[in-house]
């Protein structure tokens, strides 16, 4: 198990495992043990391992190498019925992946882009569930942020100067990354990862089959409007 940003220092074993009756047991450098039960094999691709206590499980993909490189993105939908091995997410959303980067800057800039990962940002005023993968829908002269969440929209006027956006107060310094995502840097050293959808920029938005689920622990009554 490794942070995605992690590199793998070193060839040696973090631990050894063995199997027996669908049960891993796996014996840890210092002696300890963990046990994985009912592990599971949709396809050749896929590995599921169920959670102790509390229900759920760990959906894993196969990658080539643990140096791998992922690509950041966005939460995936969640199939809410009918759920079947090997089909737990709906990854139907279409994205425009095709190379830009022979445009100028402010051509390249233009588009409808899906926000998919935050870095270096200020704990204060995150929401306390995160954000959510708003657009930022950026045309020759406008950037407009449409909330997925609830469809509308703010609009704020912009200028490209000296390879940086400068909106009202705030200044973004954009870049593009391996995978030709946008990454606007603010001045304060706070990141915004954003996956283009579509080079047009004009209503209707791209549609995201993308959703967040979460599950309280409290029981919740609703009122009689549904809300």
């Amino acid at each position: 198990m490794l942070d995605p940003d992690l590199a793998v220092a070193s060839p040696e074993n973090i631990g050894t495992y063995s199997i027996s009756d669908g049960e891993v047991e796996i014996v840890l450098p210092d002696g300890s043990r963990r046990y994985l039960r009912d592990v599971r094999f949709p396809n050749r691709q896929t590995m599921i391992v169920p959670r102790r206590g509390g229900g759920g499980y760990l959906l894993l993909r196969r990658i080539p190498s643990a140096s791998t490189l992922l690509e950041p993105r966005s939460l995936q939908r969640v199939i809410e019925d009918g759920i079947k091995p090997g089909q737990e997410c709906d990854e139907t959303t279409q994205y425009d992946t095709r190379d830009y980067a022979s445009l100028p800057l402010h051509d390249r800039l233009q588009g409808t882009w899906e926000i998919v990962m935050y870095r270096h940002l200020s704990p204060r005023g995150v929401p306390p569930y995160g954000h959510a993968n708003d657009l930022y829908v950026i045309a020759s002269d406008t950037i407009t942020v449409h909330s997925t969440a609830n469809g509308s929209d703010r609009e704020y006027a912009y200028v490209l100067k000296d390879g940086a956006i400068r909106t009202g107060d705030m200044v973004m310094k954009p870049s593009f990354n391996q995978w030709s995502q946008l990454i606007l840097t603010n001045d304060g050293g706070g990141q915004i990862y954003l996956k283009r959808l579509s080079r047009n920029t004009k209503k209707p938005y791209p549609e995201l089959t993308l959703k967040i689920v979460w599950t309280g622990t409290e029981e919740t009554n609703y009122n009689d409007t549904g809300k």
